[in-house]
């Protein structure tokens, strides 16, 4: 293990990846474009990023590390997909840390997360939401099971998205996850979480992967077209992939 410091002004790209370090300082008003892939793989692993210019973000990452970092204010793009771990097995500080991470995100116009960020902001929300706003979001994409847990998730990261225009929704459809719920009346109660973007919403795609659409994937339909009034595009998709073909990407 070891630590890396990266600070140069006049770098504006930098791509990092599989390079199993226990630390990471990055920082710099020249950076535009950063991207770290498997790098921070240990429970004592820290990073530090400090790029208030930062245009274009991907981090595949852990969040078991304790992660230091402004708001990227100058975001247009962000990828973030942590790697899974339960969040019984994390303590409070590294929650916070992970929250803090995905905070510094507010300002991005474009997001694509997966369910380990869904997890994250399960921890931060609460009954008036969560404590920031997207403010800036104009399309967001997810990919993630559709479960009841999940999918409180997803529509507070809608209510929390004042002009968010297109939302894209990549499910994974296990045999556990087809068969786990089909509450009409959830459904109805989550109306109020969503007021906020119910004239902003302009499209809306579900993929499901799969071979057997679940009554979730029309129920969210239904209720995006419900409460979304001005909803111009709705697109529902089954893509029947090789068994456990799809798991692994969720």
């Amino acid at each position: 293990m070891t630590d890396l410091n990266i600070n140069c002004p006049g770098l504006e790209i930098l791509k990092l990846e599989d390079l199993r370090l226990k630390g990471l300082d990055i920082s710099g008003t020249g950076l535009l474009e950063l991207q770290v892939m498997g790098c921070l793989r240990y429970t004592s692993s820290w990073a530090k990023i400090l790029v208030p210019n930062l245009q274009w973000l991907y981090w595949k990452d852990t969040f078991n590390v304790k992660c230091v970092t402004d708001s990227f204010e100058d975001l247009n793009m962000g990828t973030v997909h942590f790697s899974y771990l339960p969040l019984s097995s994390r303590n409070p500080a590294t929650l916070q840390s992970a929250a803090s991470f995905i905070s510094a995100l507010c300002f991005a116009r474009s997001l694509n997360v997966r369910s380990g960020v869904l997890k994250i902001l399960s921890t931060m929300d609460s009954e008036d939401g969560l404590p920031f706003c997207f403010k800036n979001l104009t399309t967001l994409e997810i990919r993630t099971h559709l479960t009841k847990y999940r999918t409180t998730r997803i529509i507070c990261l809608l209510g929390s998205s004042p002009i968010l225009h297109t939302i894209s929704i990549g499910v994974n459809c296990s045999e556990h996850v087809i068969k786990s719920w089909d509450d009409d009346q959830y459904w109805r109660s989550q109306s109020e979480n969503i007021k906020s973007i119910l004239h902003q919403l302009k499209v809306a795609r579900i993929d499901v992967g799969g071979t057997k659409m679940p009554k979730s994937a029309f129920h969210l339909v239904e209720f995006l077209l419900r409460y979304e009034t001005t909803l111009q595009e709705m697109t529902l998709t089954l893509k029947i992939d090789p068994v456990g073909g799809t798991r692994d990407s969720f």
